[in-house]
């Protein structure tokens, strides 16, 4: 019965996961462009963004299947169902597990760029894939951060110490901070809520 269970899991398996194909450009340090088809793995809907994190798989303009790593670029972009993805290559000192840290750079997702902007980190919690939401101030020396999840809303006030503003939406609970990575969603709606609301009204 184990047997069949599994058998049934691996099929259920190889037939909803499939790669996708997407146009997308590969910017270079040069700043040069190149354009490009990746190919990215979905499932059950999904796209398998935690794999770009590390490397990226694509068609070049004579059909040549490559791959490129955060090492190789400034950043990539592609679009998927007209929702556009942005990946910027960042040192790695955050993934640590399976041997990531291996990868001296990986490919974070951007949502907004800014004086303060949001990056996001897709990672494998076992049973699913976990988001966590990154800030980055300008002048910071490109030092990300994130609020501890014990003390979110102590964090935060600090963290916006300039926006009284943020601060009090946050303390009165207009604007929040999800402490549950595993909803990525979720966790990036608030997250890019608050980013928005500093950089249309702080930091000047």
């Amino acid at each position: 019965m184990n047997k069949i269970f599994a058998l049934f899991l691996l099929f259920a398996t190889l037939t909803t996961a499939q790669a996708k194909e997407c146009k997308g450009q590969i910017i270079f340090e040069d700043d040069s462009i190149e354009n490009v088809t990746f190919r990215i793995w979905s499932f059950l809907g999904g796209l398998e963004i935690e794999s770009v994190q590390y490397r990226a798989i694509y068609l070049d303009t004579n059909g040549n299947v490559k791959t490129l790593e955060a090492t190789d670029a400034k950043e990539i972009r592609f679009t998927v169902d007209d929702e556009v993805y942005r990946m910027v290559s960042r040192k790695n000192d955050y993934i640590r597990d399976n041997g990531r840290l291996s990868y001296s750079r990986i490919f974070m997702r951007c949502f907004v760029e800014g004086k303060l902007s949001l990056y996001v980190l897709y990672y494998n919690s076992g049973e699913r894939v976990s988001a966590e939401s990154l800030l980055l101030r300008e002048g910071d020396n490109q030092k990300f951060w994130t609020p501890k999840l014990h003390h979110i809303k102590k964090s935060l006030k600090s963290f916006f110490s300039d926006c009284p503003a943020l601060v009090n939406k946050i303390a009165n609970k207009e604007l929040r901070w999800t402490d549950r990575p595993y909803q990525p969603n979720k966790n990036i709606a608030r997250a890019k809520k608050i980013v928005e609301f500093y950089n249309a009204h702080c930091g000047d």
